[in-house]
């Protein structure tokens, strides 16, 4: 496949298309035969004279099996190059091209452009720039990350990239332990009313649950604030109104357990917190009582002196 990849950077498709099909097709498993045979498809079609089109780039480098060519730099150099693709759709595909390889850098710097070429404030500008901020937050660049996703933040509530930038945020303050400014961030998720059964990103994240998500973060805000009651309170709302939500079983499971054992922390923390305050106001007012006992005492054995 390295050698196929070559062959069409080169703009060899005829020998490259030749290739695929007589030895990778031999040699792939069957579930990838389908895909590898349009692959060989769009070679020729391109060997015929076609220009390529930024919908048989996506499909040839990114499709199904597209991962032969995730360690390649010819496909994104070649697409770069390409003066029949305007730079609109051009930087989206060269963005994917890098994540496939783990270049977060050249990942990040291509959804920049993408963003200054979309329409602004408008999707998929605000998914470009979430994208690019995830990017950075990989490789480590925390104040890039943070730019993004504060510029993706200005998009209308409703955009589905919203809640992302938006979390990213919360999350960002809570480490930082700007406890007040990450409830803010992840009050306003909730408040957003984002689709909470929007796919996730793996199979450990079934569906995004922002709301849920936000619910348990609001509540360990809380707890760190000392604030127990509204901790438990916000716990309590990711369970009944907040829920969380999978087609995976164990993954219910698990979170219903996490959920029951924070509750039952809580409650015991608020109610020590409460008789915390009680015995600290019992032994103020005893010291009070006290001090003033022990005034009186001292003024009835203390000579005064008397005005004539």
């Amino acid at each position: 496949m390295c050698k196929v990849g070559a062959l069409a950077a080169e703009k060899k498709y005829n020998d490259a298309a030749s290739l695929l099909s007589s030895e990778a097709l031999n040699l792939a498993p069957q579930f990838q035969q389908d895909a590898l045979k349009r692959k060989v498809e769009i070679l020729r079609t391109w060997a015929n004279g076609r220009v390529a089109t930024i919908e048989d780039y996506k499909e040839f480098y990114l499709g199904d099996a597209g991962y032969m060519f995730s360690e390649q730099t010819r496909p994104a150099m070649t697409l770069y190059e390409s003066e029949d693709i305007a730079d609109k759709d051009k930087y989206p595909v060269l963005a994917a091209l890098f994540e496939r390889k783990a270049d977060w850098e050249g990942q990040s710097l291509a959804l920049l452009i993408a963003a200054d070429l979309s329409d602004s404030g408008k999707e998929p500008a605000c998914g470009y720039l979430v994208g690019a901020g995830y990017g950075f937050y990989q490789l480590g660049e925390v104040s890039r990350a943070e730019r993004a996703w504060l510029d993706a933040a200005k998009c209308p509530h409703n955009d589905p990239s919203w809640p992302k930038a938006a979390s990213n945020l919360g999350i960002l303050e809570r480490d930082r332990k700007n406890y007040r400014k990450a409830i803010d961030y992840f009050q306003a998720v909730i408040e957003s009313h984002p689709d909470d059964k929007e796919p996730g990103g793996s199979l450990m994240e079934t569906y995004r649950n922002y709301s849920h998500s936000s619910a348990m973060a609001l509540s360990e805000c809380y707890e760190k604030m000392g604030d127990f009651r509204s901790a438990l309170d916000y716990v309590q709302l990711a369970k009944s109104r907040y829920p969380y939500y999978s087609w995976c079983g164990t993954c219910l499971a698990s979170e219903s357990r996490r959920i029951n054992a924070r509750i039952a922390y809580l409650s015991v923390a608020r109610y020590r917190s409460a008789e915390l305050v009680v015995l600290l106001l019992l032994l103020g007012t005893g010291y009070r009582l006290r001090s003033r006992h022990i005034r009186k005492a001292r003024a009835a054995r203390s000579p005064v002196l008397k005005t004539v």
